[in-house]
This record gives structure tokens, sequence and C-alpha cells, in this order.
């Protein structure tokens, strides 16, 4: 099936990506793979999919397993973005700008940096930079721990947080804007093996981007 599916998708003109997981005994039935999976072999059994296009399976937790994966690489143009969100579909738009009861200084500051930007693309860019070169990545939380508004106290106060802290203030600070947003939790991509041509992943890999 898989050499079926690359075959069809060469002919398409399609760039596709081949993936062989070697996965360790996990919790989670989280399927892993380069976005967007066109195909996954048979060996993980039943899957099913979320409103959010992520994979799962229904196999026995706690269990090695070895599984190829066939995925589109999409390369997203953001000329194609519209300007105005109005024009995304509801779902997305219902979703993704949820926003939960903040310190209103977050939608503030988020507004003042993006203020003389137009684009919905490079308001993100900008805000990725702003939290890239004005905070610092820190494994040593410090602040106050049963804090109401963790994500005022990162920005605010202490300046410096892991990538759940800078990840989460990015995801709320473009819904804050209107920007339709999703925090994404997976790994990197690990420490490369020449000899094997392989990327050994680990837990401490583990990542959170938007």
């Amino acid at each position: 099936h898989a050499a079926r599916w690359l075959e069809e998708a060469s002919a398409q003109g399609t760039q596709v990506l081949e993936q062989t997981f070697f996965l360790e005994a996990m919790t989670t039935e989280v399927v892993f793979a380069a976005h967007k999976a066109l195909a996954i072999s048979s060996d993980l059994g039943s899957l099913r999919r979320d409103l959010a296009g992520n994979l799962f399976t229904l196999r026995e937790a706690q269990s090695k397993i070895r599984y190829k994966a066939i995925s589109e690489i999409i390369s997203p143009d953001p000329g194609l973005i519209p300007l105005q969100t109005a024009r995304l579909p509801e779902e997305v738009r219902s979703r993704y700008l949820q926003v939960p009861d903040l310190d209103p200084r977050i939608a503030a500051l988020a507004k003042d940096v993006t203020r003389a930007i137009p684009h919905p693309f490079n308001k993100a860019r900008r805000l990725e930079t702003y939290l890239r070169t004005g905070y610092a990545y820190s494994l040593e939380l410090q602040g106050t721990p049963n804090s109401r508004d963790p994500l005022a106290m990162f920005l605010f106060d202490i300046r410096r947080g892991h990538c759940e802290y800078f990840a989460s203030a990015m995801t709320v600070m473009l819904r804050q804007i209107g920007i339709p947003a999703r925090l994404v939790n997976g790994f990197r991509a690990g420490e490369y093996n020449r000899i094997g041509d392989v990327f050994t992943v680990r837990q401490y890999d583990a990542h959170s981007w938007v």
C-alpha cells in the first residue's frame, strides 16, 4: 500500500515524505507523523482523527510498535492567508479564537506590539520576534506558584520560562488580536545518527509550539 501511495503522489506532483517509526512503550495513543499524513501502515490497526486532524491509535498502550507513515510536505504560502478572519470557516473561528478570563494587560500588549502591521501573518511573525528577543528561556520556574494568571506572571514579571510559557503566550496573544491559533505538544527531531540515517527522539525532546 505504501508503494501505491508514493506512486500516486509522485504522479500528481505532490512532495511526500516516507517515515518509519520505532516507538517505545508509551502511555499516549497519539500517532506520530509529519503533517499532513496521507497514509499509515496497518501495523497500528484502527485509527481515529479528531477535529484538529490529529491521529490516534486504538492499539493497546504500553507496547512497542513499528509503523510507517507517508506525509505530504506542505509549505504554506503566506499570500493565501486572508486579511479578514471573517473569511475563515466558522468552525475555525469559534474553536481557535476562544480566550479564557485573563489579565487585560495581555490583550493590550498584543495589540500594541502589532498595531502598525496590517497582515495577520506578519503580525504573527512580529509577536514571535517580540517573544524571542524580549524573554529568556529557562527550565527554572520562578514567581508565585499559585498565581491566578501564570501568563501575566511570565509576560510582565519574571520574563523567562520554558517552551510552554512561550507557546501559550503567543497562542493567547494571537487570539486576542483576532488571529486563530492553537498550541501543539509533541517532539522535536532529536539526535541525528548519520550511520543509521535515523533520528533518535527522547523524552527530553518534548516541545510545545504554535
